[in-house]
């Protein structure tokens, strides 16, 4: 499950409150990053796009709540020349998963 979100800006790294949020999967024939990287980017436009129309045609005011904690995750960013080796001895699969 993957998630669309906008939150506000604040002080922390990811700790603003949520304006809002969609979920969605993945289709099966997502292989490669960049089949990941176009389904996401086509969510996050449509999400986009209809946030947008809402407050446009309806005038909807902005309410936002509060991120639950204990379900978030941040994934800090990895030190490429460290952690970013390919082991290519491993099999095709785990190396496509690894990617």
């Amino acid at each position: 499950m993957v998630f669309v979100n906008y939150i506000l800006i604040d002080g922390g790294i990811n700790t603003g409150d949520i304006v809002r949020t969609k979920e969605f999967l993945y289709p099966a024939k997502c292989r490669i990053p960049s089949d990941y990287r176009k389904i996401y980017s086509e969510m996050n436009l449509c999400f986009y796009i209809d946030f947008i129309e809402e407050i446009r045609t309806k005038g909807v005011s902005i309410e936002t709540y509060k991120q639950i904690e204990y379900l978030s995750t941040y994934w800090a960013r990895l030190n490429t020349p460290i952690q970013g080796w390919i082991n290519f001895d491993d099999t095709l699969d785990n190396i496509e998963k690894f990617i």
